[in-house]
């Protein structure tokens, strides 16, 4: 008998080179707060985070409150993407494509010039 086993190889996460582990130290808080109509996001970055080059801001929908699945994934898709500015330590956006009685989640993914990300804390919010 002839047994064929197939595998994509991958034992398990890999894990970070020691520069990027140095890098991932200062990663700023993110806050989400309700608006009228849309959900806020601020964030800052301090003078000695300089080496961020733009933020992507990715979004993760929940579901319903009362349905949603605590132990399930999240798939978050990207939203869009700020560049960062030199003179400017305060960022914020308004996510204005949220529907009222849903919970959202949100994190922040700070890259280098280099395309090395960092993520911040998840941040959930329940949109009334």
């Amino acid at each position: 008998m002839l047994f064929l086993m197939n595998g994509c190889g991958l034992k398990a996460n890999p894990e970070p080179r020691a520069s990027s582990v140095m890098q991932m130290q200062s990663v700023p808080t993110l806050v989400a707060k309700t608006e009228e109509n849309s959900v806020l996001l601020t964030w800052s970055l301090e003078n000695a985070d300089r080496k961020n080059h733009y933020v992507n801001i990715e979004k993760s929908d929940m579901g319903e409150k009362g349905k949603v699945c605590r132990n399930c994934p999240l798939a978050f898709e990207k939203i869009t993407g700020v560049t960062v500015q030199k003179k400017n330590n305060l960022y914020s956006f308004a996510d204005s494509s949220v529907e009222k009685g849903r919970i959202y989640s949100y994190r922040l993914m700070f890259c280098d010039q280099a395309g090395i990300c960092r993520v911040s804390e998840t941040v959930e919010i329940d949109f009334q």
